[in-house]
């Protein structure tokens, strides 16, 4: 791209507009949910602060995300900071990208339009490098204002307006970071932009789990991208980045959808619980066993809960509470009764629980 100031936008419609489709399915699907403030608040937090972390992990920021959640719980810190400038830098930056973030509005769940303006790509700039550098805040690298600018124009174009919102914002982190029109920090301003994008269009938390998934799958993303040193991109296809960039979205909805759903599954299952107790399907203390099993520890890839084995009945707790006087033979009925209404599966000497079945 280097010289052109033209922009192509074109893209495979075969392998792309699925996807486009699937992810503002699952999108409206998520938004349809209730939740609590209380949880959404929590979600909220958490996820900026993954956000925060993994983004500047990618530019090799050194900081744990426990370190970044102390520092964006600070007020601040100082260039002076006792614990050296390299650290103090680190620190700032991960201040810079709080400040940033802070006014994405992440919980939106009616779809809009987000326009992009020069001025605010330089402030978003400024704001993420101020402190780090001695100069060059909000300012392009030579020769490259104006393919940002027509960058600007083409994506604020009708026809950009009109697009599902979740491909507007893959074509313009692509073209941004191709660009590299900052000397440093291109890769988390045009990974801001396609989080604002997909805010302002609707992806409710979704918009902050790119990055996420971006870093942990770096070598994937960065192949589409030139780095600050001036390495050219492995890949030129806006097609096969916005595949990537909408098969990680599909990813990330589903994975929140499920996350969303789990209060009320927990509701609907204890509902069932009681149902079956009072009903005499089950015993006290089989309902008591489920009512236990319900916030089992679960798997962080699958979100399965965790299987059991029998003697952890007796040897763990809260499960040695229910069962300490219990015998073995007692136990494997109560199991065996479980395993009949088909919410436990058993393979090998291992239980586990079927969180999904409700009858």
């Amino acid at each position: 791209m280097a010289g052109d100031e033209k922009f192509s936008t074109h893209f495979d419609p075969v392998e792309v507009l699925p996807l486009a489709g699937e992810v503002r399915g699952i999108c409206r699907s998520l938004n349809a949910l209730p939740v609590r403030p209380d949880l959404a608040h929590d979600l909220e937090r958490d996820l900026t602060e993954q956000a925060i972390h993994a983004t500047a992990a990618m530019a090799g920021n050194p900081m744990r995300l426990d370190e970044v959640r102390e520092c964006l719980a600070d007020e601040g810190t100082s260039p002076d900071d006792p614990a050296g400038p390299t650290v103090a830098r680190a620190r700032r930056v991960i201040a810079n990208l709080g400040l940033a973030y802070a006014p994405l509005p992440k919980q939106r769940t009616e779809p809009g339009v987000f326009g992009v303006s020069d001025g605010f790509l330089r402030k978003v700039h400024a704001v993420m490098v101020q402190g780090t550098l001695a100069r060059g805040m909000g300012e392009y690298v030579p020769g490259a204002e104006n393919r940002v600018l027509s960058l600007v124009t083409r994506i604020n174009a009708q026809d950009m307006s009109d697009m599902e919102q979740a491909v507007r914002a893959g074509i313009f982190h692509y073209h941004l970071h191709r660009i590299m029109p900052f000397a440093h920090g291109t890769g988390r301003v045009a990974r801001f932009f396609e989080s604002s994008i997909l805010a302002v269009g609707g992806y409710r938390f979704a918009c902050l789990m790119q990055p996420l998934t971006y870093r942990r799958r770096i070598d994937e993303y960065m192949r589409f991208f030139p780095s600050e040193q001036g390495e050219p991109a492995v890949m030129d296809s806006l097609t096969e980045f916005l595949v990537f960039m909408l098969s990680v979205l599909r990813d990330n909805l589903t994975a929140l959808h499920s996350q969303c759903t789990v209060p009320l599954r927990k509701l609907a299952l204890g509902d069932h619980f009681r149902i079956l107790a009072e009903s005499r399907r089950i015993n006290k203390r089989t309902h008591q066993l489920l009512s236990l099993l319900l916030d089992r520890e679960t798997d962080p890839d699958t979100g399965e809960p965790l299987p059991f084995l029998l003697k952890d009945l007796f040897l763990k707790q809260p499960y040695k509470l229910l069962y300490d006087k219990v015998s073995e033979h007692t136990a494997r009925r109560d199991l065996g009764r479980l395993l009949e209404l088909e919410l436990l599966v058993k393979k090998g000497t291992s239980y586990y629980f079927q969180h999904h079945r409700l009858g």
